[in-house]
């Protein structure tokens, strides 16, 4: 009995893994397509955050960024005024609140093609027994009409902008710090359309293997590749590790990356606030030793 119970388990969990998958590529695909912006999925979901959205401007990255958290199946619609309730653990949405970009909730029904959103905000939700509960209207459909409800609130300061790619990147820096050595980055350009594509990043510098991570960007700058660095990982300095044309139309860019002193610094004060805080009396001695 216990087994089988078991078995159950693991198969509602590859179930529910699966849809969630295919509600992510949905969104991704509208954003991708239909806003043409650039849609990024974090395969570790920090505390429901199942994507981040870079607002692109005529295929040109702005550095300004949106969270998504994705609900994907017809269960995730109960109707709720003239909308439908989603209803979020209380630790979320104090979470998104607090987030450094802006949180949207999307419900999705890929079969039925209905995707809608809503902004996480204090004023939307209301308080229930088990945590907070959102209206999402039929008013918010996910199309291209609804960018400038995106675009607004994405902030715009070179400061913000620059924190929340610190925060995206995380895992990505962690990884690279840990390695002790500059990774590897590279590029394909396309020539005949100035456009940079197909990130391929091997994090220890080892191009022997597959790479660590592979982004399906498809991006543009008049500064070129120095240009789409920096605004899309601002917590690195690279060089030029080669480059190597593939065809007339095609030329491989490689870089050695390392991380700013910025992005070692930001990871230094994250790994003490992660540690615990600091008890009061060492507090107390730091005090009295600066008077």
């Amino acid at each position: 009995m216990g087994n089988r119970s078991k078995k159950s388990q693991i198969r509602g969990r590859t179930f529910n893994e699966r849809t969630n998958r295919i509600g992510v590529h949905a969104v991704g695909t509208i954003f991708l397509a239909d806003f043409q912006w650039l849609f990024r999925p974090q395969e570790v979901s920090d505390l429901g955050i199942d994507a981040v959205v870079e607002i692109l401007d005529n295929d040109e990255p702005t550095g300004r960024l949106i969270a998504l958290q994705i609900k994907t199946g017809p269960s995730y619609f109960r109707k709720w005024g003239d909308g439908y309730a989603l209803t979020i653990e209380k630790r979320h949405i104090e979470y998104w609140i607090k987030y450094s970009i802006p949180v949207y909730v999307i419900i999705a029904d890929p079969e039925r093609k209905l995707f809608l959103w809503q902004k996480v905000e204090r004023r939307l939700c209301t308080p229930t027994r088990g945590g907070w509960r959102i209206g999402i209207p039929r008013s918010n459909p996910l199309n291209p009409t609804a960018k400038p409800f995106f675009e607004r609130p994405a902030p715009r300061d070179a400061q913000s902008i620059a924190r929340a790619h610190f925060k995206l990147d995380r895992e990505l820096i962690d990884e690279i710090s840990r390695t002790g050595r500059a990774a590897i980055f590279v590029w394909d350009e396309w020539r005949n359309e100035n456009a940079w594509r197909n990130l391929r990043i091997y994090i220890d510098g080892d191009r022997s293997v597959a790479a660590d991570l592979v982004l399906d960007l498809d991006l543009a700058a008049d500064g070129g590749l120095p240009e789409i660095m920096e605004k899309v990982f601002p917590w690195s300095r690279h060089c030029y590790a080669e480059e190597t044309s593939i065809s007339a139309e095609v030329k491989v860019h490689v870089l050695s990356v390392e991380l700013r002193n910025e992005a070692t610094a930001y990871l230094q004060l994250e790994r003490f606030f992660e540690a615990g805080e600091p008890s009061a009396s060492l507090l107390l001695r730091r005090g009295e030793g600066s008077s």
